[in-house]
């Protein structure tokens, strides 16, 4: 998926670019059209917004001792390291 975005630019929200990268088809669609897999989606958007995760790109650290680091925009990976 990462290349897909990253690398390719295609539109990796697109349900016809994801069927392109999955190996069952009917069970990926199954999955995604459940509730469960909403749920899921939700919980994830929520656990985001939480950490102060709600720009695009995030990146939130957690050190040994639980304490978390959220920064927002883009980062060379010196950046990252050093917070």
């Amino acid at each position: 998926m990462h290349e897909a975005f990253y690398v390719k630019g295609e539109d990796t929200t697109s349900l016809e670019i994801l069927l392109k990268y999955v190996q069952d088809e009917k069970l990926f669609l199954v999955f995604y059209e459940s509730e469960r897999a909403e749920l899921l989606m939700q919980d994830d958007f929520s656990k985001a917004r939480s950490m102060g995760a709600n720009a695009f790109p995030s990146i939130v650290k957690i050190d040994e001792q639980g304490h978390m680091c959220c920064q927002q925009g883009y980062k060379i990976l010196e950046e990252i390291l050093a917070f």
